[in-house]
């Protein structure tokens, strides 16, 4: 193991993970006449306005026709699936947040068991 935590030869690690990104990218620029636009569709983080824009069209197609149930449940399925989305953590934030519980846990243990907190 190095330093950082990572194997050596990890497909995972932060170089890989870059790459992939890029390569992505690459793959959709070909399909899109706007590459600027697409570069600051990468730079936006979490799904929030997708799911304002499904809920505006959702909404949309219900007032053109209230009526379409197949529209209705299929606005409805993939607004669910966008809100679920947008709720999961990310692996690196779970780690975030456990590394920030940990040191929290860490500063209040040390407070009431400052033998202990010497020896971690």
């Amino acid at each position: 193991m190095t330093g950082s935590g990572e194997r050596p030869g990890r497909r995972d690690g932060p170089e890989a993970k870059a790459a992939a990104r890029r390569k992505g990218l690459e793959f959709y620029a070909g399909i899109t006449a706007d590459a600027g636009a697409l570069m600051e569709a990468d730079a936006i983080e979490g799904i929030d306005a997708e799911v304002a824009l499904l809920r505006a069209q959702l909404r949309e197609r219900l007032r053109d026709d209230a009526q379409d149930f197949d529209v209705l449940l299929k606005g409805v399925r993939l607004l669910m699936q966008a809100v679920t989305a947008r709720y999961r953590m990310s692996p690196a934030r779970s780690a975030e947040l456990a590394d920030s519980i940990t040191s929290i846990l860490q500063q209040v243990g040390g407070q009431f068991f400052p033998e202990r907190a010497a020896e971690v």
